[in-house]
């Protein structure tokens, strides 16, 4: 009787390591990134709040466009952060986390973020940076006010694969 508990113990122990492994090795799919994010702004518009989605060719990722917000900063601080843990929080890291690079790949990537930033004016950045402020704090010096700031902000965004996990830019 005790062989066939421990046997069967021992099968949906590894059942259940099976199981696991195969959802933790699934990245989320462009639509469950894009419904997680459509989610958060429905969320949001449950909130009273004018939320939606779109498409940012700047920084080539998705985008929430919020509006109904004069005077309602904190509520919207508080709502969206409830929205954003409540529905995109998992999809999105977990999503994003397939997007980092390493290696000459990441060497590749910063390249072109450097070359991104450098069209629109900033200078004096090192490839070989792993934290993001360093980056944010040089496009803020050199472009605060300016159109450009946004453009470069974008540039951050769509290369965010760079940085390291944990870092600021990049979660």
């Amino acid at each position: 009787m005790l062989e066939r508990i421990t046997t069967a113990a021992c099968a949906v122990l590894l059942l259940s390591a099976c199981t696991a492994s195969a959802t933790d090795s699934q990245a989320p799919t462009e639509a469950e990134y894009r419904a997680a994010w459509q989610a958060g702004a429905d969320c949001l518009v449950s909130k009273g709040f004018d939320a939606r989605v779109d498409w940012s060719e700047l920084s080539n990722d998705y985008a929430m466009e919020i509006q109904n917000t004069q005077g309602r900063d904190a509520e919207l601080d508080e709502a969206y952060n409830e929205c954003y843990a409540e529905h995109m929080d998992e999809i999105v890291n977990a999503y994003q986390e397939t997007k980092r690079v390493s290696g000459s790949e990441r060497e590749a990537v910063m390249r072109e973020l450097m070359e991104c930033l450098g069209d629109l004016g900033v200078t004096g950045l090192d490839a070989g940076t792993n934290d993001s402020r360093v980056f944010v704090k040089a496009i803020w010096e050199q472009l605060s006010d300016t159109p450009e700031e946004i453009e470069a902000m974008a540039c951050m965004e769509r290369y965010r694969g760079v940085w390291p996990k944990g870092d600021a830019n990049n979660p």
